[in-house]
């Protein structure tokens, strides 16, 4: 049975550049450039950190703009501009 997204259950969010790498799936990047280094298929990911540990995909996204949006929406918050592109890993969960 697929989980329910629930807000409350996480506590912080990170935005990520995400890859590709052959072998090892989607792979999580430090940066935008780091990303394109390596692929020229993009995507954003957003996760949430559990409060036992880790990390719960909450979705992957074309750009940084619709991953922030969606943390945004979801916490109430407004992600800070990222214009260089870097990971962000410790965004809050909200009011």
């Amino acid at each position: 049975m697929p989980q329910t997204f629930k807000p409350g259950r996480f506590r912080g969010y990170e935005l990520s550049p995400v890859v590709e790498v052959p072998g090892e799936g989607l792979v999580p990047q430090q940066s935008l450039e780091a990303a394109e280094a390596l692929s020229d298929r993009v995507i954003w990911s957003l996760y949430g950190h559990l409060p036992e540990g880790g990390v719960s995909i909450v979705g992957d996204f074309d750009d940084y703009a619709a991953a922030a949006e969606t943390y945004s929406r979801i916490t109430g918050l407004v992600v800070p501009e990222n214009l260089d592109g870097r990971r962000l890993l410790r965004l809050p969960p909200g009011p």
